[in-house]
């Protein structure tokens, strides 16, 4: 019986050294699906990690061109303020030379008429400049108002109504020099 057993271990060693046609089919099978199993793996990996690599650079660019958009805009905003600035101090100059201007046109003025003319130009000038609102403004108008035509109490001369409003220019507010915010 030993060797009946024998025989057949050795009829089923050949038999699987020796693969049937189907089963070659099959084990090939086996491999491909195995290397296309392999290959998608490999394949999602990637995508995986080139997605996220994607995702990871996408959000950091995006930062970085919110950061540069906000440092533009934060540039932007100070030049502006700088202008402004400087447009204000330069307002104040010219509503002063302005004012300096009316002090020494009334100085030198002898005429009457004239001089009623200046300070309803002044008056004039005070509104349209906004300026009529500051306090000290509104001491001055508040003062003149009784005596708004000069040219009735020159009269008596020039001299007075002309000093009297030559003070009153003198002391007109302008709006402070710094920019208020």
């Amino acid at each position: 019986m030993n060797k009946g057993i024998a025989s057949r271990l050795v009829a089923l060693s050949v038999m699987l050294a020796d693969p049937t046609f189907v089963q070659k089919l099959w084990n090939k099978g086996v491999d491909i699906a195995a290397s296309v199993v392999a290959s998608t793996i490999t394949a999602a990996i990637i995508a995986g990690i080139a997605t996220l690599t994607w995702r990871y650079k996408r959000k950091r660019d995006l930062e970085l061109e919110d950061a540069k958009q906000r440092q533009h805009d934060r540039v932007a905003l100070e030049l502006e303020h700088e202008k402004r600035k400087r447009d204000y101090r330069e307002r104040i100059k010219r509503l002063a030379k302005e004012r300096d201007d009316f002090v020494a046109a009334l100085e030198s003025s002898a005429n009457p008429v004239r001089i009623q003319e200046l300070w309803d130009d002044y008056l004039r000038w005070l509104y349209s400049n906004k300026l009529q609102s500051l306090l000290g403004n509104q001491v001055i108008l508040n003062e003149c108002s009784e005596e708004r035509q000069l040219y009735a109490q020159i009269g008596g001369g020039i001299e007075g109504p002309r000093d009297q409003a030559v003070k009153w220019i003198k002391r007109t507010e302008l709006p402070s020099p710094v920019l208020p915010d």
